[in-house]
């Protein structure tokens, strides 16, 4: 194999990518390394590409011309490779390797059903996208188990087009309803979109066209994310603003460096504990080199972002650790009123697929409410939020809990003992498929493909789970 000339005139199947690299492997000779959206790669024999025809790479790594062969044929038999190869995707993270799943408008996996990945709507103006999973830091109280300690064995990512288009589609209905439904005229819906994936939203590659894409749907008023910020640059932040972002929600739990990066779970601080079986936390955090994780510069962008655009909202969004960060907090509320943001701080709550850490209590609501109202009172800020959300039609529950039925397997689920279906018959939606117990950590091999007769254990807010009978 050799690289083409592109300027030279060569007889051939010219076959050219956007998102997709072609690049030698510095470990095999034999093997060519697929990258795709710069970030996702897989590996394909070259011995298989050349069962098409002799072939060569394009010096940008982004074309592959096939020698002596019609083009048609050649990229009808590359299509067939590049499908398997996008399906055997892999990437890394906090050092780790880890299989990715892409799902697009052609993968047969619908954006409605699972939580972990699409669109999830309970019936309000507000819509959550979840384009990816995966995080760069490790938080010691996060909820879904994200990060280099996550007992989660694969990753999503979506094809940013095929989002946009099922979001559109989703909010047409909401607006043909509504005008169905009224018996006068009123004020169109303005929706929120909230990009909050399971993880970290600007790991995502597609992020800004994202923002893109969503702004130009009709009836979007705003776009937000929810993000650590420990990648966020003020570059960046021009970038998503630039594309339609309206606002920042921003996780940050203390100003103190050395208790930030212990929350953040990136720096070491106490003896690690870990149980190798079950990879559970134990005696004290798993606390990880992961992201370098720097309050200064998160600080420096905020009043960077707050400067350059007054107008774009940031709300700095605490998680309230009882006994280990309740002056930290009064330290963000002065922070957020000196750079002109606002404050929505979290109540820490225990879920059981979520990290517990020790000593750290959940607060009683009224408490916690008690609290807010002491700060609100101290530093003249609101912090008690009541957002205004209309209400909104959904789509009709395809099944109920309870219900018996088929469902086809179209790829491993997040955590061992887990699978992802489509609903036999309700082709619109996915469910979760949990294998051998509620929890969805049990072991063994699993099968990616076929049916499964399964019976359903939750069907709210257009979301679906069942367990294999």
């Amino acid at each position: 194999m050799t690289q083409i000339d592109e300027n030279s005139e060569m007889p051939g199947a010219i076959l050219e990518f956007e998102d997709i690299e072609f690049n030698q492997s510095e470990q095999d000779s034999e093997v060519i390394v697929l990258k795709f959206m710069k970030t996702y790669y897989s590996n394909i024999s070259k011995t298989e590409l050349e069962k098409i025809a002799k072939f060569d790479i394009s010096k940008d790594n982004k074309k592959i011309t096939f020698y002596d062969v019609n083009e048609n044929v050649a990229e009808r038999k590359f299509n067939l490779i590049l499908s398997r190869a996008l399906d055997a995707l892999h990437w890394k993270i906090n050092g780790q390797e880890k299989e990715i799943k892409y799902i697009h408008r052609n993968s047969g996996i619908p954006l409605f059903g699972c939580i972990g990945f699409g669109i999830v709507d309970r019936g309000t103006s507000m819509i959550e996208l979840r384009p990816n999973t995966g995080c760069n830091l490790n938080c010691i109280f996060c909820s879904v188990d994200e990060g280099i300690s996550s007992r989660k064995t694969i990753d999503y990512v979506v094809e940013p087009d095929y989002l946009a288009e099922e979001l559109n589609n989703l909010i047409e209905f909401k607006k043909n309803q509504r005008i169905q439904n009224q018996t006068k005229s009123s004020e169109p819906i303005k929706f929120s979109i909230f990009i909050n994936p399971a993880g970290e939203p600007l790991l995502y590659p597609k992020l800004k066209e994202l923002i893109k894409k969503v702004s130009l749907i009709e009836n979007v008023e705003t776009i937000s994310i929810m993000t650590n910020a420990a990648l966020l640059t003020s570059s960046i932040a021009d970038e998503l603003i630039e594309s339609g972002l309206t606002q920042f929600n921003i996780s940050l739990s203390s100003l103190d460096d050395k208790k930030s990066k212990m929350i953040a779970g990136t720096k070491l601080i106490t003896e690690t504990t870990l149980n190798t079986e079950t990879k559970l936390i134990t005696d004290s955090e798993l606390i990880t080199e992961t992201t370098t994780y720097d309050t200064g510069k998160i600080k420096e962008v905020i009043s960077s972002i707050k400067t350059k655009h007054p107008e774009i909202k940031i709300i700095l969004a605490p998680v309230l650790l009882n006994g280990l960060n309740q002056e930290d907090i009064e330290q963000i509320i002065l922070f957020a009123k000196e750079t002109k943001c606002e404050v929505g701080i979290q109540n820490y709550l225990k879920y059981k697929q979520g990290r517990t850490p020790k000593k750290i209590k959940q607060v009683e609501f009224s408490d916690f409410f008690d609290l807010l109202k002491k700060w609100e009172s101290k530093y003249d800020i609101d912090l008690i939020k009541n957002y205004k959300l209309v209400k909104t039609a959904q789509f009709e529950p395809v099944v109920k809990k309870g219900d018996i039925i088929k469902a086809e397997i179209k790829c491993l689920g997040r955590k061992p003992g887990e699978l992802i279906g489509v609903l036999e018959g309700r082709s619109s939606r996915s469910i979760t498929i949990l294998t051998e117990s509620i929890s969805g950590y049990a072991s063994g091999e699993m099968k990616k493909s076929g049916y499964v007769k399964i019976k359903i254990i939750r069907a709210k807010d257009g979301l679906y789970s069942g367990i294999k009978l």
